[in-house]
């Protein structure tokens, strides 16, 4: 059994990918439940404590404490993060 903890709450959604049922998405990103049940990040994604963006589990961009958020949202190349200001950043990435 595999099991995905964020300490900050920011994971709101899941759902199984409609074409592979070893893939779940969340509000935070996408993640693929490999032969013995480790969990990885596919794609971009937001690490559980919020300090990094993430690509395929690697860190990938370290956000200072000022552009951290309390919420996150992922949508293929685009990272969205909610802060407690009412702010809204918006990360868009090229492949």
């Amino acid at each position: 059994m595999a099991c995905l903890m964020s300490n900050r709450g920011i994971i709101t959604s899941v759902s199984f990918d409609t074409l592979d049922e070893n893939i779940f998405r969340t509000n935070a990103g996408s993640w693929a439940i490999d032969e013995k049940g480790y969990i990885k990040s596919v794609g971009y994604g937001s690490s559980a404590d919020g300090v990094w963006i993430t690509r395929d589990s690697q860190r990938l961009l370290w956000l200072p404490p000022q552009y951290r958020g309390v919420s996150a949202s992922v949508r293929g190349n685009t990272v969205a993060l909610g802060r407690a200001s009412g702010d809204v950043a918006v990360l868009h990435f090229r492949t």
